[in-house]
């Protein structure tokens, strides 16, 4: 029903390119993060090791790792929840800060599970 708010967005297309920007740099934050964790599990072993695993397959694992990220239930129910609540309509200058949290949050989700 948010979306049929005319007034929710400031132009469609800057919002949409929003949600694919906040994407690729969530991509780009869970690439570091595995990347950091995987030399960790590169040397101290969990079946990830040089020995068990060639490092062509560590890194099929770990894009997996990184492609798959967290698909989005908990972030949708606190996107809903800042959605619903009606504080936080007013404890913020924009007061369409709400819908555009839960546009934003529900994009990403979508892009994630194409």
């Amino acid at each position: 029903a948010f979306l049929m708010k005319q007034e929710t967005f400031n132009t469609l297309s800057t919002d949409f390119g929003y949600v694919f920007l906040i994407y690729f740099v969530l991509l780009l934050i869970r690439g570091l993060v595995v990347g950091v964790c995987g030399i960790y599990l590169r040397q101290k072993g969990h079946s990830l090791d040089a020995a068990s695993c060639s490092l062509e397959v560590f890194f099929q694992k770990m894009f997996v790792v990184v492609w798959g990220g967290l698909r989005g239930a908990v972030g949708l129910d606190l996107a809903l929840s800042v959605n619903v609540d009606q504080r936080y309509r007013t404890y913020t200058v924009d007061p369409l800060f709400a819908d555009r949290c839960l546009f934003f949050c529900a994009g990403v989700i979508v892009l994630t599970l194409c």
